[in-house]
């Protein structure tokens, strides 16, 4: 069995995923939301770009 980085390898590189540092996962606005409920995923969405845009 291949190990987890050998599968994701040619992924990761696709994405250009490599060159990044941090990652940021975010349930965002799904029609079907399996992580939180739709107005929380939408508030949290609105506060990460409010915020980015401030320390941009």
């Amino acid at each position: 069995m291949p190990l987890p980085d050998e599968v994701l390898r040619p992924s990761v590189e696709k994405l250009g995923l490599e060159h990044y540092q941090r990652h940021v996962f975010l349930c965002a606005d799904a029609s079907d939301p399996k992580c939180c409920d739709r107005a929380a995923s939408l508030a949290a969405w609105e506060y990460l770009k409010r915020r980015l845009n401030e320390l941009t």
